[in-house]
């Protein structure tokens, strides 16, 4: 009898991390982490849609299962064990604390609060503390049992880059691409004793000293990436990716119980960038006053869409990718940004990172909602211009 070959995770929980179950309680649910294996497997592998020969399924299809006849169930049998998870709900009067006032001469800005801009959503929730979370600290531990016996090198690697993609660059849960639900990946281990050469070849980067060795030992990790899928084309990959990301690492620490200063300074950076930014606030204004249309795309639906523009009298404007075609109107096309907080010497920082792929309003084109007439792109990539503000702000220090 072929005996079970088993990969083990052991996670820390290092934001708040909201991913709830029926009931809305938060809960581990083994097939939100198995969507999220496949979306960082394409995010490595420019091939996740090739057919293997003689097997009509896709490479994707194969390492992660299928719901086709001839596909199945995936290769591997996924278990999430946490013991007494700690939960907690929000707390509207523990976000506020973040709000500080914003002085620019000849401006009136509204106060500014970090925390709020990245997690709004749980802010805005009707009743107090509905929308609850499993507390950071929190750890468990994933199983992933294949009961066939040991994969071979291909389903290995295929497992293996997304676990460390998904535990490095992304995160889990409601607003995981603006840092809640960020993981620290502690360890992965086969129990059996079994040599997976994988380990061997990537990092685990919540073992850096210093935020220079995190970005060395990522950049080491995302060349073995390369070096088993290869990379993707410039051009052409509408799939976010990893094939160039640029990335920018707060050198700033915060120890892990203070998470909410390091998110609420990860916030700012970004709200106090694109807050009010011109020219956009008064091109808007002036479209909506005037219905003179408009040629460009607001220049920051390239943070992604849907995007809406709210003035006190003018009323509100949503812009949504749009197809070629009139009336080809989509609801979303995410950010390529992510944003999260990662442990370096047991410390946090914030870490902001691009990925590449199709950017919204380029492609697809944005629209006003009502419109629906394709704009021309922005003039500007607001997304490329604040992550080269990032890196100024990081040489000044």
């Amino acid at each position: 009898m072929t005996k079970p070959s088993e990969l083990q995770l052991d996670f820390e929980v290092l934001t708040p991390l909201f991913l709830g179950g029926a009931a809305q309680q938060p809960e581990l649910r083994p097939p939100s982490f198995k969507g999220l294996l496949r979306f960082w497997y394409r995010a490595v592998d420019p091939r996740f849609a090739d057919r293997i020969e003689g097997t009509g399924l896709t490479r994707e299809e194969t390492y992660f299962g299928s719901s086709s006849e001839k596909g199945g169930q995936s290769p591997f049998l996924m278990r999430i064990e946490h013991q007494n998870p700690r939960t907690k709900k929000w707390s509207k009067p523990f976000a506020k604390q973040f709000e500080r006032k914003v002085n620019e001469p000849g401006r009136k800005l509204p106060p500014r609060n970090g925390f709020v801009y990245l997690g709004f959503p749980f802010q805005m929730g009707r009743k107090p503390g509905e929308a609850e979370y499993l507390e950071p600290g929190t750890r468990f531990r994933v199983r992933c049992l294949f009961p066939k016996g040991r994969p071979d090198q291909s389903s290995r690697r295929a497992l293996t880059a997304s676990w460390w993609s998904l535990a490095h660059v992304g995160g889990v849960g409601s607003r995981s691409r603006r840092a809640f639900g960020s993981l620290a990946l502690r360890t992965w281990s086969i129990p059996q004793g079994e040599r997976w050469p994988e380990f061997e070849s990537l990092h685990l980067l919540c073992d850096s000293k210093t935020p220079d060795q995190w970005k060395k030992r990522f950049n080491e990790s995302l060349d073995r990436l390369h070096s088993w899928f290869g990379r993707f084309g410039e051009k052409g990959a509408r799939h976010p990716h990893l094939r160039n990301p640029r990335i920018v690492l707060f050198p700033e620490a915060w120890s892990a119980n203070e998470w909410a200063a390091a998110l609420d300074e990860a916030g700012i950076a970004l709200q106090a960038f694109r807050q009010l930014a011109e020219p956009d606030y008064s091109d808007v204004l002036e479209y909506l006053k005037t219905r003179r249309p408009l040629e460009h795309a607001p220049q920051r639906t390239a943070f992604g869409m849907p995007l809406t523009f709210r003035y006190r009298r003018a009323g509100r404007v949503d812009f949504v990718p749009v197809g070629p075609g009139k009336g080809q109107v989509s609801d979303r096309h995410p950010s390529l940004l992510f944003i999260r907080l990662v442990l370096v010497n047991n410390c946090l920082h914030p870490l902001f990172i691009r990925l590449n792929g199709a950017a919204p309003a380029f492609e697809p084109r944005a629209a006003d909602r009502k419109a629906r007439k394709p704009l021309e792109e922005p003039e500007i990539n607001a997304l490329e211009a604040f992550m080269d503000h990032l890196e100024e702000e990081v040489k000044r220090g």
